[in-house]
């Protein structure tokens, strides 16, 4: 959401200048949140985010999927996420 908000307030790709690494320091705050809370925030956040891409202009949204196409379609970084979550209730 960040790099979307810097891209929209800038009106090009903004590229981080160092790697944000999200998951590993989050996963203390997400283990606390009861999983049914956990899964409305995530489901939540995916719905913001898709209606954030469809405001985009195509012209911005190319440039940045050529950068990272998973920026764009959701679905790359939301399937890892799913797969992670179907092992898990395997076990």
């Amino acid at each position: 959401m960040y790099v979307l908000d810097m891209t929209e307030r800038d009106g090009k790709l903004f590229i981080p200048e160092i790697d944000i690494f999200v998951n590993d320091p989050s996963f203390p705050l997400w283990a606390a949140i009861p999983p049914r809370e956990a899964a409305r925030i995530a489901i939540e956040t995916a719905e913001t985010l898709d209606i954030r891409l469809e405001s985009y202009s195509l012209a911005l949204l190319e440039e940045i999927h050529t950068y990272n196409k998973r920026w764009v379609v959701r679905a790359l970084h939301r399937g890892e996420h799913l797969d992670d979550v179907d092992a898990a209730l395997k076990s």
